[in-house]
């Protein structure tokens, strides 16, 4: 699966989205971080998507670019620059675990790489 996998809205129903939202669910539970919030309250409904305090929506969406995946930066007064929404409704299961699969390497290569740019992230060693 090499082409471009589109999480953003696409106007299809929640027709089918029963079995789509299962292969989600399963997809997120096995790729996403746990550092990571997720929900999605009903079949057809986009997953939400909240990121930590140390992480952009907006660099992630073009982390998320560069591996092939379009994803949706949702403008949240509460939560700035820390939500996504995945609409899976219109793809095909295997796009469905194959898109989360990358979205969950980008997360946690960026995770990583935030981490190690945190205040207080040890960036030498010190010897004795």
């Amino acid at each position: 699966m090499d082409g471009v996998i589109s999480f953003t809205a696409n106007g299809m129903g929640a027709q089918a989205a029963s079995s789509r939202l299962q292969a989600a669910m399963a997809a997120m539970h096995q790729y996403i971080p746990h550092t990571v919030a997720w929900h999605c309250h009903q079949p057809g409904e986009p997953i939400m998507v909240t990121l930590p305090p140390s992480l952009s929506a907006g660099e992630l969406a073009l982390r998320a670019e560069r591996a092939r995946l379009e994803v949706s930066v949702v403008d949240d007064p509460q939560a700035p620059d820390q939500r996504i929404a995945l609409h899976y409704a219109h793809l095909p299961e295997a796009e469905i675990t194959e898109g989360i699969r990358r979205l969950g390497h980008c997360l946690a290569s960026y995770s990583e790489l935030a981490a190690r740019h945190a205040p207080g992230y040890p960036t030498m060693l010190l010897g004795t």
